[in-house]
């Protein structure tokens, strides 16, 4: 650098100094990943996979194979139902004599059907409850005063 004042020139020296780089926690942590063998590219991940055993692979989907077909093959019978409740609601009308159903009816008739709900506790109930009152099909009608009972009577509407 250089200034000049009535005919004199005065020079300062520029003293050059080395600062050091800040790296973002980002490079940071792909480094760290990078040193510790965890790199994340797509291309690593494939080279990762592709040297591991094939036994290894192939023996892990073997065993998940096998306890999937074994757990669902074991409870066929009492495997939960691949039907909405509003189905399953419709089913037991269909097969009851009555035109007027109670939620006892109600559960009775699917815990019949399907062995599932015998053993699945109380919590499916709601779910039916909430399929009554929401679907289009059924109407609730409250008890006439010859009725005996408690709660609503549902029917097919």
């Amino acid at each position: 650098m250089t200034s000049t004042t009535a005919g004199t020139t005065t020079f300062a020296t520029v003293e050059t100094v080395s600062l050091p780089v800040v790296e973002s926690s980002e490079e940071r942590v792909r480094k760290r990943r990078v040193s510790e063998g965890h790199n994340t590219t797509p291309a690593a991940k494939a080279t990762k996979i592709a040297e591991r055993p094939a036994s290894i692979t192939n023996n892990n989907r073997l065993e998940r194979r096998k306890a999937s077909s074994a757990s669902s093959s074991a409870t066929s019978s009492t495997a939960r139902p691949d039907c909405s409740y509003t189905t399953m609601i419709m089913e037991v009308f269909q097969a009851s004599s009555k035109v007027k159903l109670d939620l006892p009816d109600i559960y009775g008739g699917i815990m019949g059907k399907y062995p599932f709900y015998r053993k699945a506790g109380k919590v499916w109930q709601s779910s039916v409850r909430h399929a009554l009152s929401q679907s289009k099909f059924f109407c609730k009608l409250e008890r006439g005063p010859g009725e005996p009972g408690k709660g609503s009577l549902w029917i097919v509407d």
